[in-house]
């Protein structure tokens, strides 16, 4: 998870409005090179007694899994990806004389951290009050929540959900939130417009009328 001052860093490193790491451009054609993979920033978290960690930028979590080792009896970050790409930042830190703390691979760990969820994030809460008003406009519509970058929209009963898949209501929904999302997506992320349709009955019947159990 990204700071919202680590985010918006990226925002204005992608709008080309602030100046890369000098260590950045070095590290994207090391990581295209060793790894097919584009990253977008470069981030040390310097926190005095604290783990330090270089958390690198890529796109989604299709790349962010590249970086990590699917075995029959583990699942964590790939060390040896891991050991190369400290290696290779702590090289160019020395050279460039920057960042000290990170001049020893040992001293630190390296994560994967994707913007494209945080773009989906971002782009619902822009459009929220957009939505919100709209979706206030249906009386089918019993109750709705926001949760990241989905909105949950709740008919009165299930059967409801298949009516209103049958007659076209929820497809007219949403297509509008698309619309109002897509206002947003200043970097072509949206794909589809992250909604779920559910009901009061599955509410009440499988999580006692609990927002906090059905959202975990």
């Amino acid at each position: 998870m990204l700071s919202k001052t680590e985010f918006h860093h990226i925002l204005d490193l992608l709008r080309g409005t602030v100046k890369p790491d000098p260590v950045l451009s070095e590290m994207k054609k090391f990581f295209l090179e060793e790894f097919g993979c584009e990253i977008y920033d470069c981030i040390v978290n310097e926190v005095p007694d604290s783990e330090k960690r270089l958390c690198y930028a890529v796109w989604d979590r299709e790349d962010q899994e590249s970086f990590f080792c699917h075995k029959e009896s583990y699942y964590g970050r790939d060390e040896e990806k891991d050991q190369m790409i400290k290696e290779q930042f702590s090289s160019l830190c020395r050279m460039k004389n920057i960042h000290k703390g990170y001049w020893d691979p040992e001293d630190y760990f390296a994560v994967p951290v994707t913007i494209a969820d945080e773009l989906l994030t971002d782009i619902q809460h822009k459009a929220e009050a957009k939505i919100k008003h709209y979706l206030d406009s249906f009386l089918s519509i019993r109750r709705y929540a926001f949760q990241f970058d989905t909105v949950h929209i709740f008919y009165k009963t299930d059967q409801d959900i298949l009516r209103h898949e049958e007659d076209g209501l929820s497809d007219k929904i949403r297509n509008r939130i698309f619309e109002f999302k897509k206002e947003y997506d200043e970097f072509s992320v949206l794909e589809d417009a992250g909604v779920v349709f559910s009901s009061l009955q599955t509410l009440n019947e499988k999580y006692n009328g609990n927002m906090f159990y059905y959202f975990k």
